[in-house]
């Protein structure tokens, strides 16, 4: 695979997952934005939110089970439908 070809399904990936994001509520979104795109650790975030440690892990893991539900979503939506296969009969032929 050429690396410009890496890089386009890299940024499609990326937008797929940004459009998943705006899917789950503020709460959610926050959380996960802080720690995979800002790259804050759990202690940042708890500062930032002002949150207990906890709450910040719980948000993150239940955000992250929303998100895989959400992607999944979207992945059926963009893949286009696999058609039935073809079957030729012998004798058609």
């Amino acid at each position: 695979m050429v690396e410009s070809e890496i890089i386009n399904d890299q940024n499609k990936d990326y937008q797929l997952i940004r459009q998943a994001i705006l899917k789950l509520s503020e709460e959610y979104q926050e959380v996960l934005n802080l720690r995979y795109f800002e790259k804050m650790q759990i202690k940042e975030i708890v500062d930032v939110l002002d949150k207990k440690e906890g709450t910040i892990k719980s948000l993150l893991s239940r955000g992250v089970d929303k998100l895989k539900i959400e992607l999944e979503k979207i992945q059926t939506v963009v893949q286009p439908k696999v058609a039935a296969p073809v079957v030729i009969k012998e004798d058609a032929i």
